[in-house]
């Protein structure tokens, strides 16, 4: 399933439910078999059984992770907040300095059969942050090799589903306008132009496509490129 796949499905999804499957058969794809989303910033990962926690994890796991509090020293967890992009959990003692609470944790997660892993950051608007881990019970698996496609799927996934929120809540979605330009930005970088490529392409500068993308991810509210040519694909601004 490509990404634009991906996209157009889960835009016509009607439930949460089915949007799990659906993100469920996207991740599967690249052999990872386990799923969990949480909203970090609420403190609703602290409280599984909250409309803003997801998971596909064990049960006996997820039971144990919570009996022993490792919610509240998780090393992943930890580096959602300071982490730009998606990270394999074998990169975490190289990305911060993990104690032996966290080690034992690390390895009791690998003893449940969760043995390789993907960490993905969905940072948002005032500082709001949510989280999605996707786990492997494969302990040669290669998350680094596709953090990128996988952060496109995630990005998407957290839009929709945070959708499902929105209507739920009664909030209202703010009217986006992106200038034709923004919209030319947006549709080079989707094809994995980088921001020098694109000024050529257009006859810009590179600091002038620079420019227009920032002001199309603030328009967005996307804190990455790779979130603001989801959401624009999503609406409809661009296309593949």
């Amino acid at each position: 399933m490509r990404i634009t796949e991906f996209i157009e499905q889960s835009n016509a999804i009607e439930t949460p439910g089915e949007l799990v499957s659906l993100f469920e058969r996207a991740t599967s794809q690249y052999g990872f078999s386990k799923i969990a989303y949480a909203d970090l910033t609420s403190g609703r990962h602290n409280r599984p059984e909250t409309p803003g926690f997801l998971v596909s994890y064990p049960q006996d796991w997820v039971t144990h992770y919570f009996a022993r509090g490792y919610e509240r020293i998780d090393p992943s967890t930890q580096h959602m907040f300071v982490s730009r992009g998606p990270f394999a959990w074998d990169e975490l003692p190289k990305l911060v300095k993990v104690s032996k609470k966290q080690e034992k944790l690390l390895a009791e997660a690998d003893g449940a059969g969760l043995k390789s892993g993907l960490s993905i950051p969905l940072h948002g608007p005032m500082g709001s942050t949510s989280a999605i881990a996707l786990a492997s019970e494969e302990a040669d698996a290669d998350p680094a090799s596709s953090k990128h496609e996988l952060q496109a799927y995630a990005a998407q996934f957290h839009m929709v589903y945070a959708g499902f929120h929105a209507a739920t809540v009664g909030e209202e979605v703010p009217e986006i306008n992106l200038t034709p330009r923004e919209r030319e930005c947006l549709q080079w970088c989707a094809h994995g132009k980088s921001s020098w490529e694109i000024g050529m392409i257009l006859g810009i500068s590179e600091h002038g496509a620079s420019f227009h993308l920032k002001n199309a991810m603030g328009k967005l509210q996307a804190t990455s490129r790779v979130a603001a040519v989801v959401k624009a694909i999503r609406l409809g601004f661009i296309g593949l």
